[in-house]
């Protein structure tokens, strides 16, 4: 028997060390000083949150720079001291002031953007411009990587304190992602319970310990960021599949209405996505709170169906730009002064031979989160649906781009 225990221990040991030791040479040469591990902090509520007090330039490529020219380049990001990407503290809400939190992952946070080309930045330029007789602040508390069931944990436990009027929800894009982002299992089981009886903390259960333990290891990271190099390539083959067709979806490409049944092993299933969304209705109605939907950018159709359904059904006006940057060219943008301003420092950088050929320029190097131009066209199309319902005010000038 003792012979038997030896040879387990002894076959353990020979599986296991070659991955602690990769694991540990990866911590120590490149995951201390990965942009994620610079602005995130382990969170023992939330899973993870952004890092209260940053202040900084991370290491990460400029908007609309491929890696491989935007390799030096950097952005600016503040994180306050209540975790919360704002320069400073946001402070108790005075009865004049009417108050937006924009809550969302990284499309809302503003990945790869400096803090004032953020939509929820210039959304609060451009209301504050068409309503100069009233205060309006618009905060951003997007998180990156965040999933609505991560959102609506933070706005029961913290952010109802800051008393918004408004609260505008940006979510679905990560709720369609695989359970390996986070603990190998639906976000619903890391942090169960609802608004009504109260959230259990994630490390309640020695399980959710045990998975993300394992999952916020630096090997764990090397291996999300090679099946995301993966899902890079295959939409580039899509691309060029796309100018081999005229510009149209080659067979197999297209876009398809997502049943449920794809996602089966995502965060958030899209009946888990329902629900929580109904959760955030009931708590801002319970805090005297409006809604308002947004759709971000390549949201999968099943849980852009739910939002819209919501949205009809509780009349909450909705912004649904999941398709919105696929129709802007190059040409057409710089037709517009603000837009062509903001485009400038990319065309010095890549030349306009090469915005021209690719159509995510305005949208960062990874197809997925809008650049300045793409945060500001969502903040135009955002203060016209806001001055039209809950900020309307007669006589107001409309919004200029």
């Amino acid at each position: 028997m003792k012979k038997y225990f030896k040879y387990s221990i002894f076959l353990l040991v020979a599986v296991l060390l070659p991955f602690i030791i990769a694991n540990e040479i990866i911590r120590w040469t490149w995951y201390r000083n990965y942009w994620y591990n610079q602005i995130m902090v382990s969170d023992t509520g939330l899973i993870f949150s952004l890092r209260p007090g940053f202040g900084g330039r991370p290491p990460f490529s400029m908007s609309g720079l491929p890696p491989w020219k935007g390799k030096n380049a950097t952005w600016e990001v503040k994180i306050n001291s209540q975790g919360i990407r704002s320069p400073g503290p946001v402070p108790p809400k005075s009865p004049q002031v009417f108050r937006i939190i924009s809550m969302g992952d990284s499309l809302t946070f503003g990945l790869d953007v400096d803090d004032q080309y953020t939509y929820p930045s210039q959304l609060e330029s451009l209301l504050r411009r068409a309503l100069p007789g009233r205060k309006v602040e618009v905060v951003n508390a997007g998180v990156v990587a965040y999933s609505s069931r991560q959102g609506l944990v933070f706005l029961d436990q913290k952010l109802v304190k800051l008393q918004p009027d408004l609260l505008i929800l940006g979510f679905g894009y990560n709720d369609a992602q695989s359970t390996f982002i986070t603990a190998f299992r639906p976000d619903k089981l890391l942090i169960p319970g609802n608004v009504k009886s109260g959230f259990k903390k994630i490390y309640s259960s020695p399980y959710n310990a045990a998975c993300l333990l394992a999952v916020h290891q630096p090997l764990a990271a090397v291996l999300r960021g090679a099946a995301g190099s993966v899902k890079m390539l295959r939409f580039a083959f899509a691309l060029k599949k796309m100018k081999e067709h005229g510009g149209r979806p080659a067979e197999g490409w297209q876009r398809k209405i997502s049943g449920p049944e794809r996602f089966r092993n995502s965060r958030v299933t899209p009946e888990d996505f329902r629900q929580n969304l109904l959760q955030f209705i009931w708590l801002a109605k319970n805090n005297r709170c409006k809604l308002m939907f947004y759709v971000p950018y390549r949201t999968e159709d099943a849980y852009r169906e739910v939002v819209l359904e919501l949205g009809r059904d509780y009349q909450i006006p909705v912004l649904d730009c999941s398709r919105e940057f696929d129709q802007y060219r190059l040409d057409d943008l710089l037709k517009n002064p603000v837009y062509g301003g903001m485009l400038s420092e990319y065309r010095r950088m890549l030349g306009d031979d090469y915005l021209r050929q690719n159509p995510t320029y305005a949208v960062t190097s990874d197809t997925i989160h809008p650049n300045g131009v793409g945060n500001r066209i969502i903040a135009e199309k955002m203060a016209e649906i806001l001055l039209s319902t809950y900020l309307r005010e007669p006589g107001a000038p409309p919004v200029q781009p």
